[in-house]
């Protein structure tokens, strides 16, 4: 009976006291993602005022294709110079905008020896018309490092809020290019290709380690602007997801901050450079919110800048086909009388079956209660929506078994010392004294 009561008191605190220390709550919280096979979709502090509630996650049902402009050796010379100045990219930007397009990313380095002032202060205003510019950048990790950009700077996260094994992210510490351009006051930038890593046809990377900062490739950091996804709810756990926002998608990479490609190349909406210039570009093109590229695949560009070009559909396809949360489904607590008549019941029964004889045996018992507790929890989850504290009632078990032991441990000190303290009298006893006899 005292097994079934100091249990039982066992379970009633940490009912009363799981939902207000962190680590418990954390605790519990996972272990109810374990019994209703959410995992770590649960989101609510378990209170009868802010239940758990589990996420349901989907795929998106259509994904529409994105909008990519490629740079061609433009015979026709619509461009004053190939690749294009900063004249012919503020006419880029300007008409991209009339044309509808809001979010646009640049899939190659931006950069002039000597670039015409005051062309390029009208293509960095344009730039900032736009909802969202981001430009991509080759970095690598050199012997002489480099503060990060302020293009950087404004999409990146802090390393130390990384969770995970994130030591195994690649570490970049400057820019390739002697005069890169950083756009207008709200560009941002991401990088297209890590020149101290292997490229692989298979997988992309999509986080890089620059000091104590993280920054992102370029088509997940034009998701996270397209998006409007504050920085704070941008969630990484290296070697599980990338989550962007609570409705976001939630990209699964591994330790090195990669996803797989898929090998089917998706749909586009895909158009040479200069039909911007032209007014050719096709049907619908920047009419519905997609992002838009510009790639160079120019045969005098770099072989490695061509063949990223090449990747990146793939890699903004397995971002914006991610799955996300559609909804939030309640599971309330049970009644309080409920629950403790619930504890009530575990105490007793664990009670009755320590009774085995033996440590092993009663580990046994014990083992098998929590089991028993755990298909019971996970079947009233999962069946009747409701959501006990699981840890409180798992815990009822081992603490019955610790008091029984601890019980029995103390009841055998007990004998042995009294036995002790027995031989100890028999020991310091005088013998008696036998009567002389009479000769």
């Amino acid at each position: 009976m005292a097994a079934a009561v100091a249990s039982l008191g066992v379970g009633l605190l940490l009912l009363a006291i799981t939902p207000k220390v962190g680590f418990l709550e954390e605790a519990d919280r996972k272990w109810f993602g374990v019994l209703s096979g959410k995992g770590e979709a649960v989101v609510g502090q378990g209170t009868l005022e802010d239940p758990r509630r589990t996420e349901e996650i989907e795929l998106p049902e259509e994904v529409s294709p994105a909008g990519l402009l490629f740079l061609d050796d433009d015979h026709d010379e619509y461009f004053e110079a190939t690749p294009p100045v900063p004249t012919d990219l503020a006419v880029v930007f300007s008409r991209l905008k009339t044309q509808g397009v809001e979010h646009f990313g640049v899939g190659y380095p931006l950069g002039w020896k000597e670039p015409d002032t005051l062309a390029l202060e009208a293509m960095r205003a344009m730039m900032d018309r736009l909802e969202g510019t981001v430009l991509g950048f080759q970095l690598n990790n050199g012997t002489v490092g480099e503060p990060v950009p302020v293009p950087f700077q404004r999409c990146s996260i802090a390393y130390a809020e990384v969770g995970g094994d994130r030591s195994k992210l690649p570490v970049v510490n400057s820019l390739q290019g002697e005069t890169p351009e950083f756009g207008g006051e709200k560009t941002r930038a991401g990088f297209t290709l890590l020149g101290n890593e292997d490229d692989e046809s298979e997988r992309a990377y999509l986080l890089a380690r620059w000091d104590d900062r993280v920054v992102f490739s370029l088509p997940l950091a034009s998701a996270i602007v397209r998006l409007g996804v504050p920085l704070d709810q941008v969630k990484v756990e290296a070697g599980k997801q990338i989550r962007l926002g609570a409705e976001g998608p939630r990209i699964p990479i591994d330790f090195r901050g990669r996803i797989k490609l898929p090998t089917a190349e998706p749909e586009l909406l895909k158009a040479a450079a200069t039909a911007v210039i032209s007014k050719t570009l096709p049907d619908g093109f920047g009419e519905m919110d997609v992002p838009v590229y510009l790639v160079d695949s120019r045969l005098g560009a770099s072989k490695f800048e061509r063949e990223w070009g090449e990747m990146l559909p793939r890699i903004d396809s397995v971002i914006r086909s991610a799955p996300r949360r559609v909804g939030l489904k309640e599971v309330p607590r049970p009644e309080p009388i409920v629950e403790m008549l619930a504890l009530v019941a575990v105490a007793l029964v664990g009670a009755w079956l320590l009774r085995a004889k033996g440590v092993f045996g009663r580990m046994i018992q014990a083992v098998f209660l929590c089991g028993l507790v755990a298909a019971a929890l996970a079947a009233v989850i999962r069946y009747y929506s409701l959501a006990p504290l699981p840890l409180a009632f798992q815990m009822v078990p081992v603490a019955a078994l610790l008091m029984v032991m601890m019980t029995e441990g103390s009841g055998k000190i007990e004998v042995v010392r009294a036995k002790s303290v027995e031989a100890e009298e028999v020991a310091t006893k005088p013998p008696k004294k036998g009567k002389r006899r009479k000769r």
